[in-house]
């Protein structure tokens, strides 16, 4: 007698090759960042259902590895601290556990943020990619986290818009940019 038992399994497989997928990316991204940029600061992974951490890889300054270690939300809520405070509003609604639970509720599965922080007297920006997945055998929901010091990219870019917008002659905006900043102000 034999018992044959069909299930189909290509939803597991998928989220099971998503999460090789991701992990691949990030360890290719790190090997690219640490050549273009000064550094990938961190990638870290929590169990967003239990509010545990998983894993790391990457650097991280040290005075943040003890809430890194510790769960998602000791991690977000120390990573604040140092956002500057007219972007921490924003990182803390945009990070909170409750906020990542409900995005992947509604289909959102990654996403990309930017956010200046002040580390050691000196301001940089942070890329944060995120990605969340259901882990297929316990079927919690996972946040892999990518933490990047973009400072020269943004700097460059930053610097490119202000060269757009101001008049090289005269030294003020032009007119493009002046009305923009008109419709801003009404």
């Amino acid at each position: 007698y034999a018992i044959i038992l069909c299930k189909n399994i290509t939803d597991i497989r998928d989220k099971v090759l998503a999460a090789q997928r991701f992990h691949d990316f990030m360890h290719v991204g790190k090997q690219k960042l640490v050549v273009e940029t000064r550094e990938v600061v961190l990638n870290i992974e929590y169990n967003l259902t239990n509010d545990t951490f998983e894993s790391y890889d990457g650097e991280a300054p040290e005075i943040y590895m003890d809430a890194l270690k510790e769960s998602y939300t000791k991690a977000i809520d120390r990573l604040s601290q140092d956002i500057i405070p007219s972007h921490r509003e924003l990182f803390l609604n945009c990070f909170s556990k409750e906020h990542m639970l409900d995005e992947f509720a509604m289909g959102k599965t990654h996403d990309v943020q930017e956010f200046l922080m002040g580390f050691q007297g000196e301001n940089i920006w942070i890329r944060i990619l995120y990605q969340l997945l259901r882990d297929p055998y316990t079927l919690c929901i996972n946040i892999w986290l990518s933490c990047r010091d973009v400072t020269q990219d943004k700097t460059s870019m930053l610097h490119l818009v202000q060269q757009a917008q101001i008049d090289t002659v005269t030294g003020i905006y032009n007119r493009a940019a002046l009305i923009e900043r008109v419709q801003e102000k009404c």
